[in-house]
């Protein structure tokens, strides 16, 4: 009183035990239920019976030998190209590479390599400015709180020119006018 899907549960099953043990599958034999003759009439069971043997797994690993097969016949049983297999591209070496030598021939890599540029033992930090040179000394902290030169210092100056004596005005460039000729 099986339907067809524990029916096809239950082949798998005696499938499996048949490698592990033949005995216990064949006692289950007599669950499956009967084939009528007519059904099994235009069925090749040579053919099914190589199909079978072993499982998915290990024909996977067979190398594709089936797979192979199969793709030279289509659906509509025409005989197809095979595909070409993609060869495995050859490593890349550097140059001088010997695979003889220890680590190829080639120099060990530098330990600093790992490290960040500004902690290298070989790197130069950027020349200063010519401004910070002129000044004499780096000036660190927030803006105005430098060495300040005090020639520029106006509160100091000299004391301004007399009221009296007025410069000229300026001669300001004449503006031209807009509109026709």
């Amino acid at each position: 009183s099986l339907g067809p899907a524990g029916a096809s549960v239950l082949a798998r099953l005696m499938r499996a035990l048949a490698v592990t043990d033949p005995a216990a599958a064949l006692a289950m034999e007599a669950q499956l239920p009967a084939i009528d003759a007519a059904e099994v009439k235009g069925i090749d069971v040579d053919a099914l019976e190589q199909g079978s043997r072993g499982s998915s797994a290990m024909r996977q690993r067979a190398g594709g030998r089936k797979r192979a097969a199969d793709e030279a016949m289509d659906v509509d049983g025409g005989a197809r190209e095979p595909k070409k297999r993609s060869r495995k591209k050859k490593a890349r070496k550097p140059k001088g590479f010997d695979p003889a030598l220890p680590n190829g021939g080639l120099p060990p890599p530098d330990p600093e390599r790992w490290l960040p540029k500004w902690q290298r033992s070989d790197f130069k930090k950027k020349k200063a400015t010519s401004a910070m040179r002129r000044a004499g000394e780096v000036v660190k902290g927030s803006q105005g709180a430098g060495k300040v030169d005090e020639n520029l210092d106006r509160s100091k100056a000299a004391p301004a020119p007399p009221k009296d004596a007025q410069p000229s005005k300026p001669s300001l460039p004449t503006k031209k006018k807009k509109g026709r000729k």
